[in-house]
């Protein structure tokens, strides 16, 4: 499972302090007056610095005047500034962006080497705008030159500012870019104060409503994440830059404020609400396919099939969190409207722009079915349920096999806790957990969703063959789809001893079918069968 975390839904501006920290140790703004508004509900109190209003601390609403402007009009409230759901992304997960003049060539090369550590971790491609492109990315980044760091939060439209001083290290200028993704402060979260302590005494006066939960328009999601590069570090806003104003609670000795690099989960998070491309596949191994002239051309109306699984872009889709099937060229999979409208059985299924319409909207359920909003299940023509080409319709939900669909994982490897250096492994036929090489596909597997919290853990090298329980022995083999014994739940495991720095996410395996039973290595074998809590040996990290 993925895990996601405070998600803004407005378009705001974060000014950061100068720094060369690789943890952020202090909190520093601009002094200015104070003031209140009515913000989503909440009187807020903000803080006018050269014109802008600022609150905790490094937030910008907007200029001041635009602020009281707002509020004349409003009787007092500015929720005018708030921009909601997936407004805030970016477009087929592309930020366009330019770099302005004024740079030296250090900087230019901080920023680039940004750019490189958010395409390299996420699925994000910031991507270059030119004269000759720029007509297709009216909404884009500017990095420029100027004072401070600051960057808006979340896709406002148009030109948006992110701002760098030549102290900008270049954790911060990673930290830009999140919110310019649009990541918010992970201490803002509403179940902040069972993981962290706020010192008020140790704050400079006047400074305490920097840490005031404000925001209700964002999402928590997941666990708390001391290792996010959007956390404040220990002595923000300290009055003497030592005492701590922001501790940890569970456990006291985590790290707070790093400015290194993205965490797992801050990269998890962008993945998750911006989704992960993913094969779909029927119920015969087919996949969810559009014919490669229309994909390539962006045919509105273009032809919807299964094929053989390719990795093609055709067949790479995200499931969003609004429920809109994306494929990787920027498309929805769509119901012809009259089609949608009458619950037409055999009713077209296509490819169209991507425009928000209730005939976008998909749901998966614990049956594999892909249902539209209008109740109509995603159908393969049955005659036609193994061959290549078949026709994809809208049909009456029915639970038969041409109406069962599981969504694919990436390729991820799984790795042993105990034994960093083993991976799960198929080898001579059997299951192991062995040191590998990192081109073996027989050490890469695929997570396939079947929509009730389970999942098929599906071979590379054999994509035919599934990790399975057969006869009390682990092994890799083909399947029925009704197979319970190889439906596994990844549950997260997460307390004091694990650590916050190993790369990827830590689960414990269960079975579906003996849900007493966890994958584990025994003796050197792998095997499912119960275990004690404290076993590392039945903890996998996927990545």
């Amino acid at each position: 499972m993925l895990i996601k975390r405070l998600i803004l839904s407005a378009s705001l501006c974060a000014l950061l302090p100068l720094g060369t920290y690789a943890t952020e140790t202090v909190k520093k703004n601009y002094v200015g007056p104070t003031g209140t508004a009515i913000f989503n509900g909440k009187t807020i109190t903000y803080e006018n610095i050269n014109g802008l209003a600022i609150f905790e601390g490094d937030i910008v609403l907007g200029t001041v005047a635009k602020l009281q402007a707002a509020a004349a009009q409003n009787d007092g409230a500015v929720d005018s500034v708030v921009v909601t759901g997936t407004n805030v992304r970016w477009p087929n997960r592309i930020v366009p962006y330019e770099i302005g003049t004024g740079f030296s060539a250090t900087m230019v090369t901080r920023i680039n080497d940004a750019i490189r550590h958010w395409e390299t971790n996420t699925s994000i491609n910031l991507v270059l705008r030119t004269a000759a492109n720029a007509a297709q990315y009216p909404d884009y980044v500017r990095f420029q030159s100027g004072t401070g760091c600051s960057s808006w939060v979340g896709r406002v439209g148009g030109m948006q500012a992110i701002t760098l001083e030549s102290g900008c290290v270049l954790g911060s200028v990673i930290h830009e870019i999140g919110h310019a993704v649009a990541l918010w402060h992970e201490q803002s979260r509403e179940d902040r104060n069972s993981w962290v302590k706020i010192n008020t005494a140790n704050i400079q006066a006047g400074k305490e409503h920097n840490f005031n939960q404000q925001i209700t328009d964002g999402d928590d999601h997941g666990p708390y994440d001391y290792g996010s590069i959007m956390h404040y570090g220990r002595t923000a806003f300290s009055i003497d830059g030592i005492l701590p104003t922001i501790e940890p609670i569970n456990p006291s000795t985590a790290t707070i404020g790093q400015r290194t690099a993205l965490s797992s989960r801050d990269i998890d998070t962008v993945e998750n609400i911006y989704g992960k491309s993913q094969n779909i596949l029927i119920s015969s191994g087919k996949c969810l396919d559009i014919h490669s002239a229309d994909a390539i051309n962006k045919v509105n109306g273009g032809r919807i099939q299964t094929w053989d699984c390719l990795n093609g872009t055709n067949q790479q889709w995200i499931l969003t969190a609004d429920g809109y099937l994306v494929n990787q060229n920027g498309l929805c999979l769509d119901v012809h409207t009259p089609d949608y409208n009458a619950k037409i059985n055999g009713g077209k299924v296509q490819q169209w722009a991507c425009n928000g319409a209730i005939n976008q909207r998909w749901s998966i359920n614990q049956n594999g079915q892909l249902k539209s909003a209008n109740g109509q299940c995603l159908d393969v023509h049955s005659p036609d349920l193994n061959n290549n080409g078949a026709k994809v319709q809208m049909w009456v939900c029915n639970s038969t096999v041409q109406q069962t669909w599981s969504v694919q994982s990436q390729n991820q490897r799984i790795q042993n806790y105990w034994k960093r250096a083993e991976h799960l492994n198929i080898e001579y036929g059997a299951i192991s957990s062995s040191a590998i090489q990192t081109y073996w596909l027989s050490a890469i597997w695929q997570f396939q969703v079947t929509g009730d919290g389970y999942v098929r853990i599906r071979n590379l090298w054999k994509p035919n063959e599934y990790l399975n329980i057969e006869t009390g022995v682990i092994r890799s083999s083909t399947i029925q789809p009704y197979w319970t014994s190889a439906h596994w739940k990844l549950v997260e495991y997460r307390d004091g001893t694990n650590p916050e720095t190993i790369d990827g996410q830590t689960f414990r395996i269960q079975n579906r079918w003996k849900p007493d039973q966890y994958l584990h290595i025994e003796n050197g074998v792998i095997q499912s069968g119960t275990i004690l809590p404290q076993w590392h040996s039945a903890l996998w990290i996927i990545n």
